[in-house]
């Protein structure tokens, strides 16, 4: 079934909402008179793409929506993904598949605009990007994206790899996987397992290992890399037994499954309840024909009122979960004893703002401008630890923490503590805590914190740093775009301005991120983009590289709130356990009396 779905934003939100936490849609570059592409035999059949011309004089060819899996409808729905069936003659691929079903984006801005966009259950599709550049008997690195979006939002078509893949002669390869409900419905103790969308993820990656030597890529030199659920997800791949020996190298872009809010029975049990009372559907043996009766729009429209929630108490969305199959145990748990795959490089880093994301998101966006008072701090805090902790003593030692106890009602500060709470524990202190235990277990990381903030002048000037997800177009090379109109009206209205310095830092990103995927290191045998060596990040040293105009080495990031989120509380959280169990068993020896 393939339906219009209208997701309304205005230019203003989809550009800071919407395309900064799911995804940064980059767009596609415009070619009169499109030419061909080379076809490519596949295992299922053959393609024929396009080729598209881009910036440095190269050529790209651009393969879309090519069927990796079999569509997951009827039977299929909330199953492990079947590989797409093969089909006879050249099957066309210069058109992007549908993107997967998922409701619109929260938004504290309101806007009467709208934006179709195709949306069906058969969305499984992959997209491959090859530099015309690329000879058959040298195989190229091949780097495959997973893209973000709270595993709710987002699709790769969002993220054309041409730029990239041209720029240093990699192959780029973008993917669909399922979303939301549809992706990561689960119930705990039932053959409701969950984890659609993560499976979809491990067999696209079987699909290149089978595929990609026809386009020319090279199958024992793939990186998987994403950005914030597609980096969590990526640290998902490292845990998996089922994505041994899918990968070489990894990238992870402000994202680790370690995070509290990825993976725990009481998200999963939540959000099943949520969803299966909704549709009426019992929570017994005959749930799974029943959630498999559901019509689409009726889950969309229940994701809508989920999603919608955002921060209410009810927030919740579908997450990966502890399946005994992808995921043996929470990833945290196997970070710290050393039970991930110990053959595989690894990037890993952050934004030096990410939390600041949350405040675009609160419905209360509009008397941020003046600071947060006592009052909403405290509520913005146990609102995000809602089911997730016992907020009680945890909550008031966070908000301890952050508070500045000269003056503990500073508006100002207390913003700034907010955003600063929500970066940290979503995803700095997850990031450090894996960065720690690859170093531990004999595989030390290189580690990157992204400090430039790029010249969009449409964010606030309280809000500083560098916000979720803004280094991303310089990862994907969009300050070499020939114009802003090329981004298709996604913020061409807005007309922010790469300056020579960002294109350099683009530049930079790009060919550090493309050797690694080459040689394993981002420290190139044949040119350093950067006039230092990026180091490892061992135990000892903790070292980063600060990516910005000027970039530079520093070491341990933030240990005083990295050892409060990794250390502290989990010991409190221990001890809280061990003391509710004392006291129960001296209940119940009460009450035997």
């Amino acid at each position: 079934m393939r339906f219009r779905a209208l997701l309304g934003h205005s230019p203003v939100f989809r550009f800071l909402v919407y395309l900064v936490l799911s995804s940064f849609e980059l767009g596609q570059a415009k070619v009169d008179g499109e030419q061909p592409s080379p076809i490519v035999q596949t295992e299922f059949g053959e393609i024929v793409g396009k080729t598209v011309s881009l910036p440095f004089s190269k050529l790209v060819y651009e393969y879309l929506g090519i069927p990796y899996a079999q569509p997951p409808l009827g039977e299929l729905r909330f199953s492990a993904p079947k590989p797409a069936k093969p089909w006879s003659g050249t099957k066309d691929a210069s058109k992007f598949g549908a993107m997967c079903p998922q409701p619109p984006f929260p938004s504290a801005v309101e806007s009467n605009e709208t934006e179709s966009a195709e949306m069906s259950e058969d969305c499984l599709f992959v997209n491959v990007y090859v530099p015309s550049t690329i000879k058959s008997n040298d195989l190229a690195a091949v780097m495959v994206w997973i893209h973000g979006g709270a595993f709710t939002w987002g699709t790769g078509a969002y993220y054309p790899g041409g730029i990239l893949a041209t720029f240093n002669d990699v192959i780029v390869v973008t993917f669909n996987y399922r979303l939301g409900i549809l992706g990561f419905f689960n119930v705990p103790g039932t053959d409701v397992a969950g984890n659609y969308g993560l499976l979809d993820q491990v067999l696209v990656l079987k699909w290149v290992q089978a595929n990609i030597a026809s386009f020319g890529g090279d199958p024992n030199r793939v990186t998987i890399f994403g950005e914030s659920a597609g980096a969590m997800s990526v640290s998902l791949h490292l845990l998996s037994p089922m994505s041994k020996g899918l990968f070489k190298r990894a990238i992870m872009q402000s994202g680790a499954s370690s995070t509290p809010f990825c993976c725990g029975k009481a998200t999963s049990t939540m959000q099943s309840e949520l969803f299966a009372n909704a549709v009426n559907c019992s929570m017994g043996p005959h749930l799974m024909k029943c959630v498999k009766g559901v019509a689409l729009e009726k889950i969309l429209t229940i994701q809508k009122k989920i999603a919608h929630s955002i921060f209410s108490e009810t927030y919740h969305i579908a997450v990966p979960s502890v399946d005994g199959e992808f995921l043996q145990d929470l990833p945290k748990n196997m970070y710290k004893a050393g039970k991930f795959h110990k053959d595989i490089d690894v990037i890993a880093g952050f934004n030096s703002n990410e939390g600041s994301i949350f405040t675009l998101l609160t419905p209360l966006f509009g008397l941020l401008k003046d600071g947060m008072d006592r009052k909403m701090f405290e509520s913005s805090v146990k609102g995000l630890f809602y089911a997730h902790e016992k907020i009680g003593l945890i909550g008031d030692l966070i908000m301890f923490q952050y508070t500045n106890h000269a003056d503990p009602n500073d508006k100002i500060a207390l913003r700034q503590a907010w955003m600063e709470i929500c970066g940290h524990v979503l995803f700095d202190a997850p990031a450090v805590l894996e960065a720690k235990s690859l170093a531990k277990g004999g595989r030390p990381p290189y580690v990157y914190l992204f400090d430039h903030r790029a010249l969009y002048t449409v964010l606030p000037d309280w809000i500083t740093g560098v916000m979720h997800a803004m280094e991303i177009p310089f990862v994907f090379g969009a300050p070499f775009k020939k114009s802003m109109a090329e981004f298709e009206d996604l913020i061409a209205d807005l007309a922010p301005q790469f300056s020579e310095s960002e294109k350099g830092l683009s530049l930079m990103v790009m060919k550090l991120w493309t050797n690694f995927a080459k040689y394993g290191s981002p420290n190139s045998p044949e040119s350093n983009p950067i006039a230092l060596t990026w180091p490892k990040f061992t135990e000892e040293e903790q070292a980063y590289l600060v990516l910005d105009l000027k970039p530079r080495v520093e070491h341990k990031y933030k240990p005083n709130k990295m050892a409060f989120w990794n250390e502290l509380l989990p010991k409190v959280k221990e001890f809280t356990r061990i003391r509710k169990e004392d006291a129960d068993e001296e209940k119940v020896s009460r009450d035997e009396l």
